[in-house]
């Protein structure tokens, strides 16, 4: 059955959607709004390259959330429907004279010495490949190098994975809207949506206008808060927050890899990777933009991809990423006809194959192979870490952040000082947080967040309190 569908929202997620949509049975007609140049202040897209595999993402917290979980499961189905979609794309873009999108293979995963958080989260990173039965190899770092990237006196121990993929985010966008514009079914208003009504769909815009649409999907991290207010939902789902991304980019190198550190706090830890024209060197997200802590940050992941390069040679780039309050994705409906596809932070373009094929066969009545449960309305009760799990992992998230080695004799130095500071604030969040958090298990993240942060969480209640107190509010949910 044919229908008119709005999509509002033209990041990576919408526009894999609406490539997905114009393909779908029924002759569906889609309409994409947003704006018509995605800046670097507006858009996650560039803030970043993408690791199209969620497993380098792992963790040992993960492992103890079925919502982490989750994560792994959803990241393995996009991870399958990459080569495809980018196959796709690269067939049209050839016919249309436009270079293709290049979706290259094997990230090296490294982890310093005396890095205890990143030796841990590596195992956590094996177990997750092991558990999906995907290939990985353990590294020899006994003095033969791997290649110029993977010194083995930098680095304590190490994997390869063959199959985690990366692209480049910009020219994968920029590839769906040069697909899309030859979509006689698919339409773009460059504007913004100020409102959807539940009555009849209607979406208006800023300009005045107004349409009415058989479904909606709001895949809008910017300005989705207030469309879910005009819903009538205010508390009843995640809150978005904005997450500044930070990374540099340099010269290209010949040898074309990506090489990572685990995740050690709430950062996608230290990475580079290399792509034909550039080279993209990762930092972390931050919730603020303090010239100090970004240059801190930008610091320690150049150290890490290149002791000997120097920070002012290189180009500082950036941009918003928005996240849910609990740090996971809302998928699912809002409404009869109303779609949330929302907050993925650093997974949107990783996920945007497996949504757009979530989302097309949902709206279109297909058949599901995919599961899902990031719904909207989600309500999960978990025990929390205790304290002082919690105060170890932002300990060791501050040692990662010191740079240089004089900061790093300093946090030595006076650590009997920190630790104990570190608990207070630690435990300070943790009752901040008790009305304010989802899924527990992942607290350790908002805690090392700062406290901008805590007080824009803290403004908005949540649908019910958390199980702080043991046997406090119902059983944690395991994933099937």
């Amino acid at each position: 059955m044919s229908q008119r569908i709005a999509i509002v929202g033209n990041g990576a997620v919408g526009l894999a959607l609406a490539y997905r949509l114009a393909e779908a049975p029924g002759g569906q007609h889609v309409v994409v709004f947003g704006p018509e140049r995605i800046s670097r202040d507006y858009a996650g897209t560039f803030a970043a390259p993408a690791m199209v595999n969620v497993f380098g993402e792992a963790t040992v917290e993960h492992e103890k959330s079925w919502a982490g979980r989750h994560m792994m499961k959803i990241g393995a189905a996009a991870m399958d429907l990459w080569p495809e979609l980018v196959d796709r794309l690269n067939g049209e873009l050839k016919d249309l004279g436009y270079p293709p999108v290049e979706l290259c293979r094997g990230t090296y995963i490294v982890a310093r010495p005396g890095r205890e958080r990143e030796i841990a989260n590596l195992g956590a990173i094996r177990r997750a490949l092991e558990a999906h039965g995907r290939p990985y190899e353990t590294l020899e770092l006994d003095g033969r190098s791997q290649g110029a990237l993977v010194d083995p006196g930098r680095f304590e121990a190490g994997i390869h994975v063959p199959d985690e993929m990366f692209v480049d985010a910009r020219a994968f966008h920029q590839a769906l809207r040069v697909c899309l514009r030859q979509r006689e079914n698919v339409s773009f208003r460059f504007t913004q949506v100020t409102a959807v009504e539940r009555e009849g769909r209607i979406v208006r815009d800023i300009d005045g206008g107004e349409d009415r649409f058989d479904a909606v999907v709001l895949a809008n991290s910017f300005g989705f808060n207030d469309l879910v207010e005009g819903l009538g939902l205010h508390g009843q789902v995640p809150y978005l927050v904005r997450v500044f991304g930070v990374g540099l980019r340099m010269p290209a190198r010949p040898d074309r890899v990506c090489i990572r550190t685990p995740v050690y706090g709430s950062s996608c830890g230290d990475y580079g990777v290399q792509f034909s024209g550039h080279t993209y060197v990762g930092a972390s997200a931050l919730t603020n933009t303090d010239r100090v802590e970004m240059t801190t940050q930008v610091q320690r992941a150049l150290d890490f991809y290149d002791p000997h390069a120097n920070l002012n040679g290189v180009e500082l780039t950036g941009g918003i990423r928005a996240m849910a309050q609990d740090l996971y994705p809302l998928i699912g409906w809002l409404d009869e006809g109303i779609y949330a596809a929302a907050g993925f932070f650093k997974s949107g373009v990783t996920l945007a194959p497996y949504v757009a094929d979530l989302l097309t066969r949902e709206l279109t009545g297909q058949a599901q192979p995919h599961d899902n449960r990031f719904s909207p309305f989600r309500h999960v009760d978990e025990e929390p870490p205790s304290v002082g799990d919690l105060t170890g992992m932002v300990w060791d998230e501050i040692q990662s952040s010191a740079t240089s080695g004089g900061s790093r004799k300093q946090l030595n130095r006076y650590g009997w000082l920190a630790e104990p500071i570190v608990r207070w604030k630690v435990g300070r969040t943790v009752s901040q947080f008790k009305k304010g958090i989802y899924y527990n298990s992942d607290l350790a993240q908002l805690c090392i967040y700062d406290s901008s942060m805590i007080d824009r969480l803290n403004a908005y209640e949540p649908v019910r309190e958390a199980a702080f107190e043991r046997g406090g509010g119902g059983e944690a949910q395991e994933a099937a």
